[in-house]
């Protein structure tokens, strides 16, 4: 385990290093439990602790934990950690406007889409237009006319607004 990488000599202790991942994100050692939070990739050490790093999100947003209730909001891709509360967290969106819960009552409206938060309030946000014009709900009733549309609310009495043009 003494690795000189780079002109860069990561440690001289082969307890230390047997785990350090160096190459492409690939594992020197096949002990996963030992290895797996060691991560020296691209020259940062993230956690040498197990239990604290097993979950982080390092590599394309990809979980190194198949156990979705600790890692789900663990996320620290480009950087930024969003939340470590689970129940806080379940249902942001952050890659691609996809929801990580599958419960679109709880999610629907937190949206964190290009770092902007809409509404972490259902009622408030079930029917605004964010996103090319679309509506997030198919109730005609509660959504026509809350429409923000470039961050615009036209209104948010049916009566007034039903016949508002919001094209172009």
């Amino acid at each position: 385990c003494t690795m000189i990488y780079l002109g860069r000599l990561l440690s001289s202790d082969r307890k230390q290093c047997i785990c350090i991942m160096i190459y492409l994100g690939r594992l020197l050692s096949s002990d996963r439990k030992q290895c797996i939070c060691t991560m020296v990739y691209l020259g940062k050490l993230l956690s040498s602790d197990r239990k604290q790093c097993i979950c982080t999100m390092i590599y394309l947003g990809r979980l190194l934990s198949s156990d979705r209730k600790q890692c789900i909001c663990i996320m620290i891709y480009l950087g930024r950690l969003l939340s470590s509360d689970r129940k806080q967290c379940i249902c942001t969106m952050v890659y691609l406007g996809k929801l990580l819960s599958s419960d679109r009552k709880q999610c629907i409206c937190t949206m964190i889409y290009l770092g902007k938060l809409m509404s972490s309030d259902r009622k408030q946000c079930i029917c605004t237009m964010v996103y090319l014009g679309k509506l997030m709900s198919s109730d005609r009733k509660q959504c026509i006319c809350k429409m923000v549309y470039l961050g615009k609310l036209l209104s948010s009495n049916t009566n007034q607004c039903s016949c508002i043009m919001v094209y172009l």
